[in-house]
């Protein structure tokens, strides 16, 4: 099995942690890992209990915190214009691989906002996934 050093995070097969590789941009999604809220779908049986038939995940959010590292006006507007067509609204097939797994797990989701701080450099992004399960 393989171990991965560090984390991979694409949007449509774009990466956005970059810094290790010399790039400008440092990403994290902190619910990467996390077992996201279950409904449980039940079948009444007379008489008796109801028989589990299964979980289903809940829609999830995921949330991806860029930090660019520091720049001029011109280029934070550059960055961010590629950072805004990467993440435009809509559906987008999210890839992760943070360290420890052996392999790349995907989700889809669709981006629903996303947040700016020019001061800081920092972008925040978040995703709403139907299904929140990484596969």
């Amino acid at each position: 099995m393989a171990w991965t050093e560090q984390w991979s995070i694409k949007v449509d097969a774009h990466e956005l942690n970059t810094i290790p590789t010399g790039g400008a941009y440092d990403t994290k999604c902190p619910e990467v890992g996390m077992m996201f809220e279950m409904d449980t779908i039940l079948a009444p049986v007379d008489g008796d209990y109801p028989v589990l038939v299964r979980l289903q995940p809940r829609e999830g959010r995921y949330t991806l915190n860029i930090q660019m590292t520091a720049c001029t006006n011109a280029v934070w507007d550059t960055r961010l214009t590629q950072l805004q067509s990467w993440l435009s609204y809509g559906a987008h097939t999210f890839t992760f691989q943070v360290r420890g797994q052996s392999a790349a797990k995907t989700v889809q989701g669709a981006v629903t906002s996303m947040w700016l701080d020019f001061k800081g450099r920092r972008v925040s992004v978040s995703v709403l996934a139907p299904n929140p399960t990484l596969s």
